[in-house]
């Protein structure tokens, strides 16, 4: 959990900037095959392999969390579709999160017992990841490298000064500061969950029972 979390906290401060200068689609394909590899280390018993593939969780976890939807919007403006419409996808992707959320536990658990191994629901998903990849690769535009827009304005320099651009937006501005300081209080709260819940469970049953954990 620190590996992946730990590498996640820094990645994300340039990796948004990073796929601003070379590209989101490269950056959303780039999660795919990091999320891809990152599974397929629990394969082996090696303790720093398995460190390394936690630090690609953490790296692909920032991509996910900001590639994709930076992507979205990029190309929503190229298109100069209608607001509402974006307003729609992104109530639509969080209504539907909760039940893949749920279906993807149920299916890891299944393939776990399936296979007799906790590492299976690992495999399945990296090859989920390299299909996605794959589907990204070959259906969605590539944003222009050298003029990505951003709120309809093209944005220039390297990735350092992308990212110095954001942190004087977002501290210049109350209420987008307020909305990172909200989003910070909820995701902590939310992994601190994620970080115990399982091991609580543990401890309350007997030491021989098995529950699923998906």
């Amino acid at each position: 959990f620190l590996a992946g979390f730990g590498c996640a906290a820094v990645a994300s401060s340039f990796v948004g900037a990073l796929a601003d200068s070379y590209g989101r689609k490269r950056a959303c394909v780039a999660c795919g095959c990091i999320a891809a590899l990152a599974g397929a280390t629990v394969l082996t018993s090696n303790t720093v392999i398995l460190l390394i593939g936690r630090a690609l969780g953490g790296i692909a976890t920032s991509l996910m969390y900001s590639a994709f939807e930076s992507w979205l919007v990029s190309e929503h403006s190229r298109r100069q579709l209608p607001s509402m419409e974006l307003s729609s996808i992104f109530t639509a992707v969080s209504t539907l999160d909760p039940f893949c959320a749920i279906v993807a536990g149920i299916v890891s658990d299944k393939a776990a017992s399936s296979a007799g191994t906790v590492t299976a629901p690992f495999v399945l998903s990296s090859a989920e990841f390299l299909l996605g990849s794959i589907i990204v690769l070959r259906t969605w535009k590539q944003d222009s490298v050298n003029s990505l827009q951003t709120g309809g304005q093209a944005t220039t320099g390297g990735p350092m000064d992308r990212f110095k651009e954001g942190i004087r937006a977002v501290s210049s501005l109350g209420p987008v500061m307020l909305l990172a300081l909200t989003s910070m209080a909820f995701e902590t709260a939310m992994y601190t969950f994620v970080f115990v819940w399982s091991s609580m469970l543990h401890d309350e049953l007997p030491a021989e029972q098995r529950f699923p954990l998906g």
